[in-house]
């Protein structure tokens, strides 16, 4: 077999219409559509309930003409995506299911002209619309691949024409004129935020469409050539559109229609472009600047125009309200806010009551002590009126990665109030839950702060936001999970007084390229830090040599919960060994595979069990090694597991593998791994590589079997002598599970921790 069926699914699951790919292509067109549709409401004075008659054919008619043509897209780039290594939605599909799909759209998008008024114009604007989808893909003509033509049809089909058709249909509603002037604005405005949006995109998948040889405007030109472009030949003219539109608009129909997108225009773009921070000007071939320059009119305009349509029907200022509070997190939180807190202060007191009318009861009428009638919550309440606990804040990254257990234990079993924070494309965080209750960070210290949040997100505001949060909720220290993440917010730490204790894991102390993008924030961080930990020796003096002072370094394993993980023999199982971790270059699972080949010559019976993300560095490569080396019937990719369902699995293995290194290039090397300290708490024999913190928790041929680095026959023997002898895998088995919960650090692990923060707060 090649891979199991679990895995199976997730490699080849590709769905047509999934959240992430809505978002994507739908929404930006289609909420600059809204936007054009509500200001022509507003212009026609379309009454409420008129409205809503053709609201949603006009969104399916939307909907369906954008996904037939991105469908048709995809159906056409499928060989220049498989060149490409890009996922492709079509692919997976047969020819007949690919037609069916194309007929469903097409039908979605056809079928609401039955309701929406149309003339010839329309037909003609629809006909556009159509053959412009079509020669942008297809060839002969395939427009995508012929540069600046390429960008230009897509800048005609996604936005242009729908936005005039859209419009001029809207005209046609209540059978009055049609503002032709207003509709030339209109078009040449959106023809340039399509030009924008797209040459973004090109300059971001310049090295996808180079691999599939796709002639876009940055292959042709470069990415330098193509991002000047798009900011001096397509914004700057895109803005003076913006400026005539509203002006238009604010002269012909409402006079104030100018003033808050003057003001939105000022806040949101001017210091884009001006600001030196953004950095625009100083890396032009940098697409994530590009993406600071990204339009958002669909953002802003919605609530704008919902707002003069509401000027002559209150339904629209309903629909206005609920656009408001789903579409601007701060307002959603704020609201959401107030009620949990209404909900929170009377189910406490109610809560109070009761549970005093119970303790009152059994003290005066049943006459029980006082420690009896608490029963279980005697000592909770006897702590509690000794010692408040503290507020500390916890931050990582990442929410709930799956390989990132130790974090996961820091929240649910540290003994102070835990404030956990996480997210973002930065290092610093943008959401916070209290013992995972959940809550957006948007603290910002005032409105005006709130307002320039929405306008222009920048990691300088979420810093704030993150200041503003820790003094709100009294938080008296801050951990940071990865060295990363506290470079990042030591400063903010550092202005608050906050004491800091800061992680280190494996990659951001070893890694050559991390290492050189925060050399200048880690002498910061070791100079501010309280505490700095390493989850090895080996990590204690890397960070040493990195400029840590020794007074500060503290050697702290990572944390693993050893009650999910109870002994089992091993020693009568079949020959199955089994790998667990990201298939990273620092773990090299394709080396524990070329070992496990040799393995098999010897033990035909043999198998692997490997279980990681599916997503891996190097996933795919490891499925090529396989079929390679035609162990397809011996190897099983398992994919994601739960705890559980990887200590099932424990049980019936003969050992576990892991053939950990020192990467040849970025030196990037692991801390003391997780899964191996979960093996050894099982009873299951380890083969392993003297590589960091492994060689502190295995001694050799005593706890565990290790083997030089690249020692690929070693580890193959190692393998071999475990699977062949029973009672030495029972003594391996045994000795590692004794080493492992007797380890002082491991077994007091979370204790040792909260100490070290008490030590720090008092």
């Amino acid at each position: 077999m090649t891979t199991n069926t679990k895995t199976t699914t997730a490699i080849t699951q590709n769905p047509i219409l999934a959240p992430s790919r809505i978002q994507e292509w739908w929404l930006p067109k289609a909420g600059n559509i809204l936007a054009t549709l509500f200001i022509v409401m507003a212009i026609t004075k379309m009454p409420f309930t008129k409205a809503l008659t053709y609201f949603f054919p006009s969104m399916l008619t939307i909907l369906g003409i954008g996904a037939f043509g991105h469908m048709v897209n995809d159906w056409l780039d499928i060989k220049a995506d498989h060149k490409a290594g890009k996922k492709n939605r079509m692919a997976k599909l047969p020819v007949y299911q690919r037609i069916l799909v194309l007929f469903l759209f097409l039908t979605v998008a056809l079928l609401p002209w039955w309701v929406l008024p149309f003339d010839e114009n329309s037909l003609w604007l629809l006909g556009a619309e159509f053959v412009l989808l079509i020669i942008y893909a297809i060839p002969p003509f395939r427009l995508k691949e012929r540069a600046l033509w390429g960008a230009l049809a897509d800048g005609l089909y996604a936005y242009a024409v729908p936005a005039v058709l859209a419009a001029y249909t809207y005209f046609l509603i209540p059978g009055g004129s049609v503002d032709w002037l207003f509709l030339a604005i209109l078009f040449a405005w959106q023809l340039f935020i399509g030009l924008h949006n797209i040459l973004i995109h090109q300059v971001e998948d310049y090295e996808n469409d180079l691999k599939a040889g796709s002639w876009t405007y940055p292959v042709a030109k470069g990415t330098k050539r193509a991002t000047k472009f798009t900011i001096y030949g397509v914004l700057i003219p895109e803005l003076l559109l913006f400026t005539s539109f509203v002006g238009y608009v604010s002269l012909v129909y409402f006079k104030g229609y100018f003033i808050l997108p003057l003001v939105f225009l000022v806040l949101r773009y001017l210091p884009l472009l001006l600001v030196s921070s953004i950095r625009v000007f100083a890396h032009l071939d940098n697409a994530k600047d590009l993406q600071t320059v990204n339009m958002t009119y669909y953002k802003f305009l919605i609530f704008w125009n919902l707002w003069w349509c509401g000027m002559h029907s209150y339904g629209y200022m309903a629909v206005l309200g609920g656009a408001l509070y789903f579409g601007v997190p701060q307002i959603k939180e704020s609201v959401g806010g107030l009620v949990k807190k209404a909900y929170d202060r009377a189910y406490y007191f109610l809560g109070y009551w009761v549970n005093m009318s119970v303790y009152w009861f059994r003290v005066y009428i049943k006459g029980e002590d006082d420690k009896t009638a608490r029963r279980e919550h005697y000592n909770e309440e006897i702590h509690g009126k000794g010692k408040k606990r503290a507020s500390i804040a916890v931050v990582n990254r990442n929410q709930s990665k799956y390989t990132e257990t130790f974090v996961k234990q820091h929240l649910l079993h540290l003994p102070q109030d835990v404030h956990f924070f996480f997210g973002g494309d930065s290092y610093f965080p943008k959401y916070v839950t209290l013992k995972h209750k959940g809550g957006i960070l948007q603290f910002l210290p005032n409105s005006f702060n709130k307002i320039k949040s929405f306008l222009l997100p920048s990691e300088y505001l979420l810093k704030i936001a993150f200041q503003h949060y820790l003094v709100e909720s009294k938080t008296k220290l801050v951990l940071a999970e990865f060295g990363t993440v506290g470079a990042h917010v030591a400063p903010a730490c550092k202005e608050l007084g906050l004491p800091l204790i800061v992680i280190f894991y494996g990659y951001d102390g070893f890694h050559k390229n991390v290492l050189e993008q925060n050399k200048e924030s880690y002498p910061v961080l070791f100079d501010y830090a309280s505490a700095i930990i390493g989850v090895s020796e080996d990590m204690v003096q890397q960070l040493n040599k990195l400029g840590a002072p020794k007074e500060k370094l503290r050697y702290h394993p990572c944390s693993v919960d050893l009650s999910l993980f109870e002994y089992t023999d091993h020693s009568k199982n079949d020959p199955v060994f089994l790998a667990v971790g990201r298939f990273a270059e620092s773990k090299s699972p394709h080396l524990t595979i070329l070992a496990f080949h040799k393995v098999v010559q010897e033990i035909p019976s043999a198998r692997l069990i490997m279980v990681g993300k599916e997503d891996g560095e190097l996933f795919e490569a490891c499925i090529i090694l396989v079929k390679a080396l035609k162990l397809e019937e011996r190897v099983e990719f398992k994919g994601m597991l739960s705890h559980n369902e990887v200590y099932q699995i424990m049980k019936k293995a003969i050992a576990f593998v892991q053939h950990s290194v020192t990467t040849p290039i970025y030196g990037d090397k692991e801390g003391t791994p997780v899964a191996i300290m979960e093996a050894m708490a099982s009873g299951l024999p380890v083969v392993s590589t003297r590589h960091a913190g492994i060689q502190e928790m295995i001694i050799h041929e005593e706890s565990g079997l290790l083997v030089e680095e690249y020692d690929v026959d070693g580890m193959a023997r190692e393998m071999i002598r475990v699977a062949k002898d029973g009672e030495f895998a029972k003594g391996l088995g045994i000795s590692a599970k004794k080493r492992i919960h007797s380890h002082p650090l491991l077994a007091n692990n979370i204790h040792i921790l909260a100490e070290l923060i008490e030590e720090l707060l008092d």
